[in-house]
């Protein structure tokens, strides 16, 4: 069996759907409003944030990279590659 690597190069949106990669908004503990960037990837959820194939029985392995100003900070529930 071979390797393959595809490269994709995608540029999306974030909406305020609660699905896929969305838009939050909390308060500080100073009450101001702020945003976040989250994600929920349940069930076809992920097809919504990136092209991809979201079936459990084709599970992939992908890296995703983000680019954010230094002044914000990212957070993930999986490990950091680099």
């Amino acid at each position: 069996m071979a390797t393959v690597i595809l490269t994709i190069y995608y540029s999306g949106f974030l909406h305020d759907q609660m699905t896929g990669f969305y838009r939050s908004k909390y308060k500080d503990i100073l009450g101001n409003e702020k945003y976040m960037a989250s994600t929920q990837f349940e069930a076809l959820d992920a097809r919504r944030a990136f092209p991809c194939v979201d079936e459990p029985a084709r599970k992939a392995v992908f890296c995703l990279t983000l680019q954010i100003p230094s002044t914000l900070q990212c957070f993930a529930n999986m490990p950091e590659k680099s």
